[in-house]
């Protein structure tokens, strides 16, 4: 006769599942960092193509053949420059928002860094424009005034000078906006911790005590 012996059953009780806590800021602002990396991807890469097609076209538009050469090639060149950076840091946003989700600590510190970056290259972009490229554009639209109707000219000359500058002051707000709450936000303890656990509560993810075999109250079944 030979005594059946159960198989193991370990005892799971008192066990806690492992609890996620990602940070609402975290979410809102990977997703954010997502959705606008994908669409700074799309008009970088179409606005990098058409400068050089520019530069490389004497200024001539391949896509709109009525428009005037733009034969300023200082100025497109500074605007090839400034379409490549923008699809860097839109490829960086992409990325980190995408690892970010996922709580990876990389994220956090690249994305503090980018957003340095950022607000730098935004700020040397508004002086730049300011000093030059302004003045350079303004100068330009008054030498391509002859190629264009007297409606088209009128245009134009409407929006130079003084609504140029404002334009480039939006543009720089804007460009400061997604920077300073990555700055703001994801240099908090909350999130400075989330990164560092991955967004798990400590000790939620122990193993369940052992507590040995556990068989049927009344025991082995022999024959």
């Amino acid at each position: 006769m030979t005594q059946y012996q159960p198989p193991f059953q370990p005892d799971y009780r008192g066990y806690v599942p492992p609890v996620s806590l990602r940070p609402a800021s975290v979410t809102a602002l990977s997703i954010i960092s997502i959705v606008l990396g994908s669409i700074g991807l799309l008009c970088g890469g179409f606005s990098l193509i058409t400068q050089v097609l520019l530069i490389v076209g004497d200024g001539k538009n391949p896509f709109m053949s009525t428009a005037p050469a733009m034969t300023n090639q200082s100025l497109n060149i500074f605007n090839a420059i400034a379409s490549f950076v923008m699809l860097i840091f839109s490829g960086l946003l992409l990325g980190g928002g995408i690892v970010g989700l996922k709580l990876k600590p990389i994220a956090r510190r690249m994305m503090i860094w980018v957003s340095i970056a950022m607000i730098l290259w935004a700020t040397l972009q508004l002086i730049v424009g300011l000093s030059w490229g302004i003045p350079a554009a303004t100068e330009q639209i008054k030498q391509t005034q002859s190629q264009m109707d007297a409606q088209t000219a009128k245009m134009m000359s409407s929006i130079m000078g003084p609504m140029q500058i404002v334009i480039a002051f939006v543009v720089w707000i804007f460009w400061l906006i997604l920077p300073a709450l990555f700055l703001i936000f994801w240099r908090s303890p909350k999130v400075v911790s989330a990164f560092e656990t991955g967004g798990v509560v400590p000790g939620s993810n122990m193993p369940p005590p052992f507590s040995g075999p556990q068989y049927p109250p009344t025991g082995g079944y022999s024959c």
